[in-house]
């Protein structure tokens, strides 16, 4: 009897401090956020895969059927996490009167300003504007389009490095290894003017590892920080050694940084064709921008311009891989707009078939799927109209940590009212022929590039990247799943694919 008198005593305690906690921490909010109890390694067992954070969240929005959920730790209430995946709260969130509130460089992200410490992270202050400024008119249409000779040449390069590997595989090979390579090898290129050639492997192949080091170590440090705060999440990290791991890998890749900034010093090579020289020689350098800040800077388009569209050409071959059909689709009209011709971005870049592939690939598989996040630094409702024309709202508090919910959002049925709700999980590129938003509700239903004045800067290059490399593979290879196919996700900080095991057979 007394084991029982225990039990039930002990049953009443927990439901009287839980009735208190729902009273005065989850129901305080009364709004239209589902508020959950967030446990730390427990809520989300594994912290460093993103994939798994990702889909954790996703599945609490299906289940009460929102469209935002706020994530409150049990042991700390002022820890709070906000994912927005309304549609139309993102549309305040990027174009709305008050965009200007939803800053950048929350604490939980101060892991990330060693890869993303520029424009990505900047506050929405006079530096941003004034950084945004000078290193906007490198990413513009025209801009893009004079670095066609870099993208074709490094084109060529892989596409011989990929034949040989191919012939030397008759079991397949792991295609995105060659697309990380070149990525890095085209942005390394535009960013310091510098042949890295890592395609090509040799020593210089010490300046990848390090930046996939550096990413796959960071996002780890990044989701600790996230998950147990960034006091006890740094504790962590430290502990198990990463930051010196971390510091080791970005003291490599300032190498580049550093020779370039002596290279100028010494007055050697001025007129290089690269970012980092048409900025040095725009005359337009404010007084912040030092050798300390321009390291940031250079190092965040090297993030930004590397991993997103690696990321991209990796998940839009194995998609394709998968689906021959839209391999014949894609190569007829390829094989129409250059009629035997050289490739061309200008003869690419209007593929309806091809677009549609990007397009649908990016929605399903976005490689920053919490988009930049956002930090709000006072108390503030947030009010808007969803798709439904209903009033929602939305309590922010001073410290929240609000990650855009770009995945989620992406295959929430709710936001796509011309979509199949069940296949919102499936490679439908079709969708996007006859609908700029691929069936969603509006323009901010896709949005794998952010949106408003704090968009990608990088997403035309990204895209003409993309469109070269996928139409110059089919133009010659038919692309098939190994026997080895997986397209699983592994990399912490950014949806990625831990290999695509295809075999390519000659056209």
């Amino acid at each position: 009897m007394v084991a029982i008198s225990v039990l039930i005593a002990l049953a009443a305690g927990v439901y009287v401090v839980w009735e208190l906690y729902r009273r005065f921490v989850i129901d305080i909010y009364d709004d239209d956020a589902v508020t959950v109890p967030y446990i730390p390694l427990i809520t989300y067992p594994d912290i460093t895969k993103l994939n798994k954070r990702v889909e954790t969240e996703l599945g609490y929005l299906r289940k009460h059927n929102k469209t935002v959920v706020r994530f409150v730790n049990i042991f700390n209430p002022n820890d709070r996490t906000i994912i927005a995946a309304d549609t139309e709260l993102m549309r305040e969130m990027f174009v709305g009167k008050d965009w200007q509130r939803w800053d950048r460089d929350h604490d939980k992200l101060t892991k990330a300003r060693v890869f993303a410490g520029g424009l990505i992270l900047m506050h929405n202050d006079e530096k941003w504007r004034a950084a945004r400024e000078i290193f906007g008119r490198t990413f513009t249409t025209v801009a893009v389009k004079q670095y066609w000779p870099i993208l074709k040449s490094n084109l060529d390069i892989f596409m011989d490095v990929i034949a040989k590997k191919n012939a030397s595989s008759p079991d397949g090979f792991n295609i995105q290894e060659y697309f990380f390579k070149y990525t890095f090898d085209v942005i390394s290129r535009l960013t310091f003017g510098e042949d890295i050639n890592c395609l090509k492997g040799g020593e210089n192949e010490k300046y990848i590892h390090a930046w996939e080091q550096l990413l796959d170590l960071s996002g780890q440090a990044i989701a600790m920080d996230i998950a147990l705060g960034p006091s006890n999440g740094t504790w962590l990290s430290d502990a198990i050694g990463l930051k010196a791991k971390i510091d080791g890998h970005t003291q490599t890749l300032h190498e580049m940084v550093k020779r370039n900034q002596e290279r100028r010093a010494k007055g050697i090579d001025l007129d290089r064709y690269s970012i980092f020289d048409d900025t040095m020689n725009s005359g337009k350098l404010p007084d912040f921008m030092d050798d300390a800040e321009m390291t940031k800077q250079l190092m965040t388009f090297l993030f930004a311009g590397h991993d997103t569209t690696a990321s991209l050409l990796s998940f839009l071959a194995g998609c394709l891989a998968t689906r021959p059909d839209y391999q014949v689709k894609i190569r007829a009209e390829v094989n129409e707009a250059l009629a035997g011709g050289e490739q061309s971005l200008d003869k690419i870049e209007g593929l309806k078939y091809l677009n549609a592939a990007i397009k649908e690939t990016l929605r399903l598989y976005p490689a920053a799927p919490h988009g930049a996040q956002r930090k709000v630094n006072e108390d503030w409702d947030v009010s808007w109209n969803d798709a439904s024309g209903q009033r929602r709202l939305l309590r922010l508090k001073a410290g929240d940590f609000v990650p855009l919910g770009v995945y989620h959002g992406h295959h929430l049925a709710s936001n796509y009212k011309n979509r199949d709700p069940a296949r919102m999980d499936a490679w439908d590129p079709d969708v996007f022929l006859n609908d700029l938003n691929g069936g969603g509700n509006n323009t901010f239903s896709h949005v794998p590039f952010g949106g408003g004045p704090r968009k990608c800067l990088g997403e035309k290059l990204s895209l003409h990247e993309t469109r070269l490399v996928i139409t110059e593979i089919l133009k010659n290879y038919w692309i098939a799943p190994a026997e080895k196919w997986t397209l699983d996700i592994h990399q912490p900080g950014m949806l990625t694919p831990a290999n695509v095991m295809v075999r390519l057979y000659p056209l």
